[in-house]
């Protein structure tokens, strides 16, 4: 197990989707996790045990899962995820990391010359960061890294594009979006779950560094949507600057548990939404 004999648990990101994923399975195994509060504080069984700004970390031994992102601007995210660095550093120096889940992102496959923002310029150097400090633990770690998760709990987070089109093409006969044909790596969150499970069960065995399922189009998405409806839908083209000058589609990562089937994962989020539509 991830929390070994005399050792606690810190979930950081709690209230986001991959969070809530990880909050639920660690609650099926009775294993009570502490928390990250906003202003640094660390909070464990109702108690403060810390800040992550401190120098010296809680006494103890913690797993540690990273689930957690700053999205407000640069200078937030920077320091949000160089305040985690230097905890999960310190912690480890003294012997207080018992084990680490965290989670990289696709972004880290790609030049920098490729990426448009600095944001995710930043954002790529704080997850190769992470990578690099995961492979050289001694205690067991799982840091992989993540192309677009579709499921339940990424739908109710509403945070990214392919959310958008599912509401619009169940709510309109038309739909716009920036690059509708243009292809994206995505990973079943389930799949995604019994990765993270089966880490838990067993941190030493080998997992797969980016767990895929296969591509989408957002086109493809809004097409779905509207068949499960069964109506016709006009896709209209929208002058959407991305963040990335190529396809954001893993180039190295192959392709896992191709029965993940993504029309699977979105047929019951289409019906819940519309029927909620429908009232």
């Amino acid at each position: 197990m991830l929390n070994q004999a005399g050792s606690r648990c810190l979930l950081f990101g709690a209230s986001g989707r991959l969070g809530k994923l990880c909050s639920e399975l660690m609650s099926a195994r009775r294993m009570p996790c502490g928390s990250l509060l906003r202003n640094g504080d660390l909070v464990y069984g109702g108690s403060r045990i810390g800040n992550i700004h401190e120098v010296e970390p809680p006494p103890g031994r913690y797993a540690v899962i990273d689930a957690s992102i700053d999205h407000g601007s640069l200078a937030a995210m920077s320091a949000h995820e160089d305040a985690k660095s230097t905890f999960l550093e310190r912690l480890n120096s003294r012997g207080g990391l018992a084990g680490l889940l965290a989670f990289s992102s696709g972004v880290a496959e790609f030049d920098d010359a490729l990426i448009k923002t600095e944001w995710h310029r930043c954002y790529k150097r704080a997850k190769l960061r992470l990578e690099g400090f995961a492979s050289r633990l001694s205690c067991p770690a799982y840091c992989p890294r993540l192309f677009v998760v579709i499921g339940p709990r990424s739908f109710e987070a509403a945070a990214t594009g392919w959310v958008d089109v599912v509401r619009q093409a169940c709510e309109s006969a038309r739909v716009g979006m920036g690059m509708p044909d243009e292809p994206r790596s995505w990973v079943d969150e389930s799949f995604l779950e019994r990765q993270i499970n089966a880490f838990l069960d067993a941190p030493g065995e080998a997992r797969p560094a980016t767990p895929l399922n296969g591509t989408f189009s957002l086109g493809l998405i809004a097409r779905f949507a509207a068949q499960q409806l069964g109506r016709e839908i006009a896709i209209e083209r929208r002058d959407v600057a991305g963040w990335l000058s190529v396809p954001y589609v893993s180039r190295v990562a192959p392709l896992i548990a191709p029965e993940y089937s993504l029309d699977a994962v979105l047929s019951p989020l289409v019906a819940r939404y519309a029927a909620g539509l429908r009232g």
